[in-house]
């Protein structure tokens, strides 16, 4: 029987937001997180936090490629544990909670909590590396994903990295954003989060040569850790690769048409994969099921897409499902949603014309055939330069 949710994971993941966990009380304030270049000046006088920063990515600098941009040099620095004005927060409560927990055990732990506002949503879109954001007490500070370069990605990637850098260097929070961890609780926590699939412990979230030389080999506690989870760990990867050679003779089912056999061929990888799925395999599954007649798990697949990441193929795949179901404003809403991001394919508008006639809004009908007309005057002629599908 599976172990139960600890009460901590639930109520911290109730709070949706950024977190931090640290093993006990740093900061004098108790209350404050800091950046390692805010602390080195903090011992040091005579320097300025921009002045050396700026120094320091001068240098840095020299060491990466032209194209390299600032947050990935930064980010780079953080990750071979340089001074830098970064401070490392996560999006996943459990790993903020690992860290709370991991060291200090007779010391309780803490876990820093911040929900963030913005007038552009950044942490729900992925193509942007950085913005600013109002944080009390510290002003406009920047928060920063997808800064991965080859150096830091893997790792950057399992612990679902944010930084956070304040133009102080110092991060301030309200008493009810930080959530404390009983001493007593910390080995059970642990042992929970290790024994998750895939484990929440060193040898998963530090898993480059970095993490295996800076933490195994300076402590043979910790390099046991490595050893004693590494038959675990192959496993897992075992089961990770099974699930890819799904998934690929999915693919292969797929285009040539046997898509029944596609089907059960991405489901079988979404059991051995689950969340080690990237968003072409979820397009995948949305059409196999919606071709094999289950467009209710047509739309639970594309539901698993994060909302940033639909293109137009999502929402014409949308409306087709809910126009099966017969749910037909919802179609009529995704087919509108389809030809705003691409209204250079003409079968969009011929979706569009079929659905507002099933809905029997002649109005409608008639302003949506006129519109295709006006746009294309053939399906395929020299004067339709537009809807080449």
């Amino acid at each position: 029987m599976p172990s139960p949710v600890p009460p901590e994971i639930q109520e911290l993941e109730e709070r949706s937001c950024l977190y931090r966990g640290e093993s006990k009380i740093y900061s004098k304030q108790g209350h404050q997180v800091s950046s390692t270049l805010a602390r080195f000046l903090a011992k040091k006088q005579g320097s300025t936090l921009i002045a050396l920063e700026a120094k320091i990515m001068r240098g840095a600098a020299s060491y990466h490629s032209p194209h390299t941009q600032e947050i990935e040099i930064k980010a780079d620095l953080r990750h071979l544990h340089g001074l830098t004005n970064l401070i490392d927060f996560t999006r996943d409560p459990r790993i903020a909670l690992f860290f709370a927990c991991l060291e200090e055990k007779n010391e309780p732990g803490r876990v820093f909590c911040r929900q963030i506002s913005s007038s552009e949503p950044f942490l729900d879109e992925a193509r942007k590396q950085s913005a600013l954001y109002d944080w009390p007490q510290a002003g406009l500070v920047e928060i920063c994903q997808n800064f991965h370069i080859a150096s830091n990605a893997k790792r950057a990637i399992r612990q679902s990295s944010v930084l956070v850098r304040s133009p102080s260097g110092d991060l301030d929070f309200k008493e009810d954003e930080i959530y404390c961890i009983p001493k007593e609780r910390k080995q059970d926590i642990l042992a929970y989060l290790a024994g998750r699939r895939p484990p929440i412990a060193l040898h998963h979230l530090f898993a480059d040569k970095e993490g295996f030389i800076g933490l195994g080999l300076k402590s043979p506690e910790l390099l046991e850790d490595f050893e004693n989870n590494l038959d675990a760990w192959l496993e897992y990867r075992s089961e990770q690769l099974q699930g890819a050679g799904y998934y690929g003779q999915g693919k292969d089912h797929f285009f040539h048409g046997r898509y029944e056999e596609a089907a059960d061929h991405f489901l079988a990888a979404l059991r051995k994969l689950d969340k080690g799925l990237d968003v072409g395999f979820y397009r995948f599954l949305s059409s196999a099921m919606l071709r094999t007649n289950r467009p209710e798990d047509a739309l639970g697949a594309l539901e698993r897409i994060p909302g940033h990441l639909w293109e137009d193929q999502d929402y014409y795949m949308s409306a087709l499902s809910n126009q099966e179901l017969g749910k037909l404003q919802g179609a009529l809403d995704d087919i509108n949603m389809a030809i705003a991001a691409n209204p250079l394919r003409s079968i969009y508008y011929t979706t569009r014309i079929l659905i507002i006639k099933q809905i029997g809004d002649d109005k409608a009908l008639s302003e949506a055939i006129q519109r295709y007309q006006t746009l294309f005057h053939s399906k395929r002629g020299e004067d339709s330069p537009l809807g080449q599908d």
